[in-house]
Parts: C-alpha cells; structure tokens; sequence
C-alpha cells in the first residue's frame, strides 16, 4: 500500500487528495456562512479567495504526507460534499482532527463515516500515537460525531481568545480498540468491506 497516496473509501463515500481544479467545490463549502459559523473565521468572500485556501491546503498536505487534507466525495453523486484531515503536531506523534461539510451533507452520517475513517487511518498506518479534536462550546452536532467515534473530552481552552473543547483519543483507547479490529485491516486478514485503504489514481 503506498501511503503517500492512500485514500479511503467507506460504504458511501471517497476520501482523496485535493486537487487544484476543485476550487468551487471548496467555495460552496466556506463560502457559506452557516459552514464557518464554529470555524473561527469568516466565509470566503469570492473563488479567489478559496484558490488561496485550496492550493495552501496542497501544500500543507505535501509536506505532512502520510497525514493532510483530503476531499470527502459521496459515492452515489460523484460530488465533493466536504472536507477532513490530519495536521500534523509539531512531535509528529499526534495530529490533529478538523473536517467540513457542505450544508446539504449535514444530517445524514456522513461526519461519523468520514471521521472513523480517518481516524482508523491516522492511529493505524499513518503512525500517530494520539489525535485531538477541538470544536466550538456550541457546536452540538460535532460533540455528538466526536463522542460517537469514541473520543473523550479533555478540558476548555481559549484559542486567539475564542472558547473551545477538546477532545482526544489514543491508539490505546479502550473505545479505539474496540471498533480498531472490525475497521482497519491488519497483515494477515482482509479488509472490512466497510472501510479500504487503498492507492490513489494519478488524476487525484
């Protein structure tokens, strides 16, 4: 399995690698007002601000591989609905977890689907020992999705003096192990039909 360029795929989506040419994809999700309203900044004003984002968000994922960015893709329309990834933590044992959807995913699963996945990915073969998770007080429906995939609330912080929770969860979670078995594949074993690692297409 080439890690550079792994994407996964679950049951109803394709998580893979940013590409320049999705521009608009990525202003339909930060363009919107009600998307950015828990991120800490403010929606994109026009396409050329989302290029800026999208080629910095290549970058950065260049430089962090096996961890970054990805785009999220439902399987049934073949359309970019989101976005999640993995920053890398200065130690390079842990990373942390953020991800977007745009307003019409919301309400159907996705969230958890996208997380689990990556999640699976980032404890297993993309090395970190811990991820973290941080979120707005009142972003409800993010709580819910983080608790679900397991992770636990650690403290309140203030952030450039904006509240937040975080939250984490470590590959020797008792949480993590439980669903670890069932979703990621191990040497010897074939991979739950719910979730594949596998190589990503040259066109991204």
């Amino acid at each position: 399995m080439n890690l550079v360029e792994t994407r996964f795929e679950t049951e109803r989506l394709i998580m893979r690698r940013w590409v320049s040419g999705q521009v608009q994809a990525w202003f339909t999700i930060f363009g919107d007002p009600d998307v950015t309203r828990f991120t800490f900044g403010a929606p994109h004003p026009d396409l050329e601000c989302s290029q800026r984002a999208v080629e910095s968000t290549i970058r950065k994922s260049e430089q962090e591989k096996p961890l970054g960015w990805w785009a999220i893709v439902e399987h049934a329309s073949g359309e970019i609905i989101g976005t999640i990834g993995l920053n890398a933590m200065p130690d390079r044992e842990a990373a942390e977890l953020g991800y977007h959807f745009r307003r019409t995913a919301w309400g159907k699963g996705y969230a958890t689907e996208a997380v689990r996945a990556v999640v699976a990915y980032g404890l297993g073969p993309g090395g970190c020992g811990r991820i973290l998770a941080c979120i707005h007080p009142e972003n409800g429906a993010s709580r819910r999705v983080l608790t679900k995939c397991g992770f636990q609330r650690i403290d309140a912080v203030a952030y450039n003096g904006n509240p937040e929770e975080r939250f984490t969860l470590t590959r020797h979670d008792v949480t993590w192990q439980v669903w670890h078995g069932a979703h990621l594949p191990s040497a010897g074993r074939r991979p739950s039909s719910s979730l594949r690692f596998v190589p990503a297409s040259g066109c991204g």
